[in-house]
């Protein structure tokens, strides 16, 4: 049977919580829209009150932008 507790509570192998992770990978970008909304809370609370917000979809956009961008400068 599943625990009730938040994954987001349970530490990572960097010694963080899920959230602390995803902040340090990602940064400003904080999601809610691919199954990480149970962090939602966890990430507001980690994410300097400066950065600007950004969906998941903006970044997966930009990424791809900066991605194809990177292939044409090659070729």
């Amino acid at each position: 049977m599943s625990s009730n507790t938040p994954s987001s509570h349970h530490p990572t192998l960097s010694g963080g919580t899920k959230g602390e992770e995803l902040f340090d990978l990602f940064g400003c970008f904080v999601w809610g829209d691919v199954g990480t909304k149970k962090l939602g809370d966890e990430l507001d609370q980690i994410q300097l009150a400066s950065a600007p917000r950004k969906s998941w979809s903006t970044f997966i956009q930009t990424f791809d932008e900066e991605h194809k961008d990177h292939i044409k400068g090659r070729g």
